[in-house]
């Protein structure tokens, strides 16, 4: 289930509808917009990760950091347990 939620969280349509939301409120990620499940702060979570990871690769902030790095979930390993 973990490795589905990463590998939509780091698509580029989520990702566009997630920087989309975080820049005016009016857009919503799911039906609901409170009281969210597991699985959507699960969901939330790696689509925050993933746009920080995006946003370095974009900058250069880090020279190691690269797609396939982005892509590897070994490689990006974060501890999804908050």
């Amino acid at each position: 289930m973990e490795t589905q939620l990463r590998k939509l969280a780091r698509s580029n349509s989520w990702q566009t509808l997630y920087s989309a939301n975080k820049n005016c409120s009016g857009i919503k990620l799911f039906d609901n917009d409170s009281s969210f499940s597991d699985l959507q702060i699960r969901f939330l979570y790696w689509l925050e990760i993933y746009s920080m990871l995006y946003t370095e690769l974009a900058t250069k902030e880090d020279k190691f950091l690269t797609e396939a790095v982005i892509n590897d979930e070994m490689r990006c390993l974060f501890n999804s347990k908050t």
